[in-house]
């Protein structure tokens, strides 16, 4: 009884771990790995309400990062790098609506022109971010999704763009198009300027349909590239990739464009230690006292899933122990 009661158990722990989604990591250097805090943001070009985060801080010499050697500079940058020309701290947040990303950069000569279906041509970015790749069942065929925006609102101000490139490992195929539900600000500070962008997960889950949503300790694909031009007129100028190249990926369609440099785990939300306030005395004119008490609030991101398969699964296989514990003490009997 005891036997078969264990390996119902055992089949019951098999089952739910297979029913959890889990975010592979093979095209992506797992010995880089950054975290994205969790907490809304407010999306003003303020750069308030990221101390929590991580930052992720850039240079073009002397560069931290660039020790594992995956930063590959192009362009103007591939033989001329002057720290005054740029810096960059960087921050990613999460809650389960949306993904945020912050930059704050030190630029002698922000460019206001050009707009998000070519970043390159401008001062902007591609952020790379993936759910999962093609090793795993939830993004069978590897579908990637680059976030691009400029720092300009495409028509020479000051504002922001964003758009995202898709991208799918199976076929190669790259489409930039608009991000549904997505926001961008951003402001001129002294010496550069902030830019603050909030992308719906809804986003992600049209793209990748086994995709239900984020949990905390997910993990996902993380790359950069930065762009910077110090011309009026649009136009390649310079760039550095955080990225790894075809040799270290292999016969990846693409290359870089779907897969690279950095992983990013979605941290739980912090614990807070709850005191509930003294229970507070109502004057009811004159009735009995009425004592208001406080309930503490939820704590800690929402697990998503399959949970109802799990729940299903579960019941099944508990019946089934309950039938078999039965016909034990029956024969005993």
């Amino acid at each position: 009884m005891k036997k078969t009661l264990a390996a119902i158990f055992l089949a019951v722990i098999l089952v739910l771990c297979s029913a959890m989604p889990v975010f592979a990591e093979h095209y992506w250097n797992d010995s880089m790995k950054f975290t994205a805090a969790f907490g809304a943001v407010e999306i003003n070009g303020d750069g308030n309400g990221w101390d929590d985060a991580e930052a992720i801080n850039m240079t073009l010499n002397n560069n931290p990062l660039a020790a594992e050697g995956y930063v590959n500079y192009q362009g103007g940058w591939e033989n001329d790098r002057d720290d005054k020309d740029y810096s960059g701290t960087y921050k990613i947040k999460w809650d389960m609506d949306y993904i945020y990303f912050l930059e704050d950069r030190n630029d002698d000569y922000v460019n206001l022109n050009g707009d998000a279906d070519e970043p390159y041509f401008t001062d902007g970015v591609l952020i790379f971010t993936q759910v999962d790749n093609n090793d795993g069942s939830m993004n069978p065929d590897g579908v990637s999704v680059h976030v691009f925006y400029t720092v300009g609102n495409g028509s020479g101000a000051i504002g922001g763009q964003v758009k995202a490139r898709v991208c799918n490992m199976e076929d190669g195929t790259r489409e930039v198009d608009d991000i549904p539900g997505s926001k961008i600000a951003s402001k001129l500070k002294s010496g550069g300027y902030i830019v603050e962008i909030a992308v719906p997960w809804s986003f992600y889950s049209s793209l990748v349909p086994n995709f239900k949503g984020p949990a905390a300790g997910d993990i996902m694909g993380l790359s950069y590239v930065v762009h910077d031009s110090d011309e009026e007129e649009p136009g390649f100028e310079k760039q550095f990739c955080y990225a790894v190249d075809n040799d270290m990926l292999g016969d990846v369609p693409g290359g870089y464009d779907f897969g690279g440099w950095a992983v990013l785990e979605l941290l739980a939300a912090p614990i807070v230690a709850f005191e509930p306030e003294p229970e507070a005395i109502i004057d009811d004119g004159g009735n009995d006292e009425v004592a208001v008490t406080v309930t503490p609030p939820p704590s800690g991101a929402a697990q998503t899933g399959d949970n109802g398969l799990m729940i299903f699964v579960l019941a099944i296989l508990l019946a089934g122990s309950v039938v078999i514990a039965k016909r034990v003490n029956k024969n005993k009997a």
